[in-house]
């Protein structure tokens, strides 16, 4: 008799699981690759320090290790995009986290400064193509009215990747050192691929776990990539890529790199150089204003996204209410944050939060967009996206670095001028997805127009 009970318990948990929708299984597989593929890149900064003791480096090669990610990650991202609408998403993404796992464990055998460098820049180019092949991944599962949710798992997932694996690593590195830090993570990340590898299924069709009437719902409302019929002639990659429609969101993904980053990188500067304030002092605003777009994306875009249903907006009203609120909200709490700063620390990360809540208003309008705007070329359209952001946000701190060597530039304060160009970026950004955006792939346009 005593094993009624855990009999019992067993049952009612694989019962649970036989409900779950086989989409939702497959959403929240994106969002832990997403999160492995941000502890992967995120372990570094809270071990660098037992690194450099261990193999003899100083502050400058820090510095060089933490761009090596984003050197072979800029990288990879079109050509990953390419394979993942080739050979398919679930074998690009088992590949790529498996090869970055496998880079976890060589990068914890490092014996020289040299190898370790090599070591992260080579799982940067591993994890490039994530991005692009998660949304040709999310593309064959998702129905039109559930994109913005599953798109949004990605930037859950790497939200929840960066607020775990700091304090985890910091842990694990006093109690096992570094190496076997990077070891624990790849065993974790190992676990990952074998889970995926049975749970993960290219689309509905090929599915195993998946009930008759969820397989049949999806193939009636999901655009699947189909070969051209004889005869029927071929969109070019080059009609998609410059098509209006892809090019807004190009810029939209640009725009919002910029700002978001701008936010990342230099509150903890804006809060010691306006509020004499270090970054010990400073890290709780900061956390705030992190921990505001998360829960945005988790409360007020779903409740955001019903309402408009209940009122029967079209799928592109809702992208672009996202998109271009989102811009208005960034634009109106930060353009004048600097000129406020009388408000004191407290209503500076207001202002941030606010403008932080724009940004994530964003993920569900743009960044859904990319499931929308292709059917045939999801992954190359993504990859070439992301690789545009990414510029932006590498360039972005630089630029904004320029600006504020000054005290003054155009006649303002240098932090005006820098909350000011965020502004114009994402003003622009709304203006052209109010204009030129669409909610259906372009090739049903481009095929029209070559009839």
């Amino acid at each position: 008799h005593s094993c009624c009970p855990s009999v019992g318990v067993l049952s009612a948990i694989l019962l649970s699981c036989a409900m779950v929708q086989s989409r939702n299984v497959q959403y929240v597989l994106m969002m832990l690759a997403r999160t492995l593929q941000q502890c992967h890149r995120q372990t570094l900064p809270p071990l660098c320090q037992a690194m450099a003791k261990d193999l003899g480096f100083g502050i400058a090669e820090k510095g060089s290790l933490m761009g090596a990610v984003a050197v072979g990650y800029l990288l990879t991202q079109i050509p990953g995009g390419l394979m993942a609408d080739v050979l398919g998403a679930k074998p690009t993404i088992t590949l790529a986290i498996a090869g970055s796992t496998a880079l976890m464990v060589a990068t914890s055998a490092a014996s020289s400064f040299e190898m370790l460098w090599l070591c992260i820049a080579i799982m940067g180019g591993m994890q490039g193509p994530l991005f692009p092949t998660s949304s040709v991944y999310l593309s064959r599962w998702s129905p039109p009215d559930e994109r913005a949710k599953a798109a949004s798992m990605l930037d859950v997932g790497v939200s929840v990747g960066s607020i775990l694996i700091v304090p985890i690593a910091s842990f694990l590195e006093t109690l096992l050192g570094w190496r076997n830090t990077y070891l624990v993570v790849a065993a974790v990340s190992a676990a990952y691929v074998l889970a995926f590898v049975v749970l993960g299924a290219e689309s509905p069709a090929t599915c195993k776990r998946i009930s008759d009437e969820e397989r049949q719902f999806l193939q009636s409302v999901v655009i699947q990539k189909k070969k051209p019929a004889a005869g029927e002639a071929s969109v070019s990659v080059i009609g998609v890529l410059f098509h209006p429609a892809v090019l807004t969101v190009f810029f939209a993904h640009l725009a919002f790199n910029y700002g978001f980053y701008f936010l990342s990188n230099w509150m903890p500067e804006y809060f010691s150089s306006v509020f004499g304030m270090d970054s010990l002092q400073s890290s709780t605003f900061v956390s705030c204003v992190s921990a505001a777009n998360m829960v945005a994306v988790l409360t007020i875009n779903p409740l955001v996204d019903h309402m408009m249903q209940q009122r029967q907006f079209t799928l592109l009203g809702r992208r672009r209410v996202f998109t271009c609120v989102g811009c208005f909200v960034a634009v109106v709490a930060l353009v004048p944050v600097y000129r406020l700063n009388a408000l004191g620390p407290i209503g500076t990360t207001a202002l941030f939060a606010v403008g932080n809540v724009g940004f994530a208003l964003q993920t569900w309008g743009f960044k859904a967009n990319y499931l929308d705007v292709t059917v045939d070329f999801t992954g190359l359209v993504s990859g070439v996206g992301n690789t545009v952001g990414t510029v932006s946000s590498m360039l972005g701190p630089l630029i904004t670095g320029r600006i504020l060597a000054g005290d003054t530039a155009f006649g303002m304060s240098s932090w005006t001028v820098a909350l000011l160009l965020v502004g114009v970026l994402s003003a622009v950004s709304a203006l052209l997805f109010r204009l030129f955006s669409e909610a259906e792939p372009v090739e049903a346009g481009i095929k029209a127009k070559m009839a």
